[in-house]
């Protein structure tokens, strides 16, 4: 598949596995967060993250969903990809979105299309400890927005989670990070995913 410019931002992945890293938390090496995340099968949603052909592997370009077949041919990898937690829709779940003000000092694992390699299952991992066989360790960027951004957290709301994450800037080896996003995209996609419908989804209040 050749990588098309017009193509569209998002791309839709219907009844196909993928890691689920929202709700998650992550170990920091080297400046890379790694995500201990769910992995799951059903329909998913992603930036398209379009690539042209590589001339030094010669091999054709692609997006998202190039990369999650690939994955579902060789079983040795998959991709993160989102959707809304169930423990996250759930009133009674253990997940929340903590929102951070622009120009908080906080840091983010931003996990959408992470690479996730299915030989972390069940085994141990440094820094996340054990992965069980349901689950798989993705790598992820670091984001430091200057913008408004959102966290997935634990439940009960905590305030002392809320300034963690508003303000964990420098990070480094050995930082504990959650998964996020820009404000307003987590509940953005999961309209998307239910067909246009808002989706409720627990939220802490911003202090």
């Amino acid at each position: 598949m050749v990588a098309q410019a017009d193509e569209p931002p998002l791309t839709m992945l219907p009844n196909q596995t993928y890691a689920l890293c929202a709700g998650a938390i992550s170990f920091v090496f080297n400046q890379v967060a790694y995500a201990n995340c769910e992995i799951l099968l059903g329909t998913s949603i992603s930036l398209t993250l379009s690539y042209p052909p590589v001339p030094a592997t010669q091999q054709p370009g692609g997006n998202i969903a190039t990369v999650n077949q690939q994955s579902a041919m060789s079983m040795s990898f998959m991709a993160s990809t989102y959707s809304p937690p169930s423990s996250l829709t759930d009133p009674q779940g253990k997940t929340a979105i903590y929102t951070c003000p622009a120009l908080s000092n906080g840091a983010y694992a931003q996990c959408d299309g992470g690479i996730c390699f299915t030989s972390t299952s069940n085994t141990k991992f440094p820094g996340l400890g054990a992965i069980s066989s349901g689950r798989i360790v993705c790598s992820c960027p670091i984001e430091h927005p200057i913008a408004s951004f959102q966290i997935f957290g634990p439940r009960p709301c905590s305030d002392s989670v809320q300034q963690e994450i508003c303000n964990n800037a420098p990070v480094s080896n050995g930082s504990t990070l959650y998964i996020g996003a820009p404000t307003g995209v987590p509940e953005a996609l999961a309209r998307i995913l239910n067909g246009g419908k808002p989706v409720r989804l627990n939220e802490c209040p911003r202090r």
